[in-house]
């Protein structure tokens, strides 16, 4: 994912750097490219961004002429979001297929909700991930989206399926990380325990310390884990971290 954020102001720049930033750092997501630009030209000829945010006038260019340049060159391929400090250009805006048009100072929580809108919109478009297991039946290629979580227990694991179903491994001699790598690598995938992985995509409740699954199943969060768990798991959910249901 790679995000250009394009604004003459540098507080306001910043601001919104710092926020996006953080945003797919609460996400776990560390394959995400923030660049910063303070003028249109820095973004001349380098129109391959997934996220464009952009100030409505920069400096005394438009950011609207940008976005007409980005549809131009790319078509709907990235998605635009513009800042702005009034309301004159709303209408200017959407005409160029923007996501959202954000009055500054841009407030956390109206960035990442629309954020949020653009992460499920790529996830529904991409294809799915798929990963090999290897059973006493032979291989098998699970969608990594329709775990629900993995269990590990003398050195089998079992994948808890949306459907109910349960695919058990072969022993295993490597470690559980190294076979569950692929699930690590994908952003609502987290291990709350050196036996469990979940898919936050599943969970039906949080506490302290035991994740509670949609299929019903009790997943423990180890103590060393509790802080960095519930860190990616608000991350992921973007919400507030005072939300009193995870104290």
């Amino acid at each position: 994912m790679r995000i250009a954020i394009c604004d003459d102001n540098e507080n306001d720049l910043q601001r919104v750097y710092e926020l996006t930033r953080d945003y797919f750092m609460l996400r776990g997501d560390k394959q995400a490219v923030l660049e910063r630009f303070q003028s249109v030209n820095g973004l001349t000829g380098r129109m391959d961004y997934d996220i464009y945010i952009l100030d409505i006038l920069i400096g005394e260019q438009s950011g609207i002429d940008l976005a007409k340049e980005i549809r131009n060159a790319t078509g709907l391929k990235g998605e635009i979001i513009f800042t702005t400090s009034c309301t004159d250009f709303a209408l200017d805006a959407f005409s160029v297929n923007a996501k959202q048009y954000l009055l500054k100072p841009v407030k956390k929580e109206k960035l990442y909700q629309v954020l949020n809108q653009i992460m499920q919109s790529v996830r529904e478009k991409k294809p799915p991930v798929m990963m090999q297991v290897k059973t006493a039946d032979g291989m098998e290629e699970l969608i990594t989206d329709e775990i629900v979580c993995v269990e590990y227990t003398a050195r089998i694991m079992k994948f808890h399926m949306r459907s109910g179903r349960i695919v058990s491994s072969i022993y295993i001699r490597s470690s559980f990380e190294d076979n569950i790598r692929i699930l690590l690598q994908q952003p609502n995938f987290i291990q709350t325990h050196k036996s469990f992985v979940i898919n936050m995509d599943h969970v039906q409740r949080y506490h302290q310390n035991e994740i509670l699954m949609s299929d019903g199943m009790p997943v423990p969060v180890s103590r060393s884990n509790t802080t960095e768990v519930r860190h990616q798991y608000m991350g992921y959910l973007s919400i507030d971290f005072t939300n009193e249901e995870l104290k």
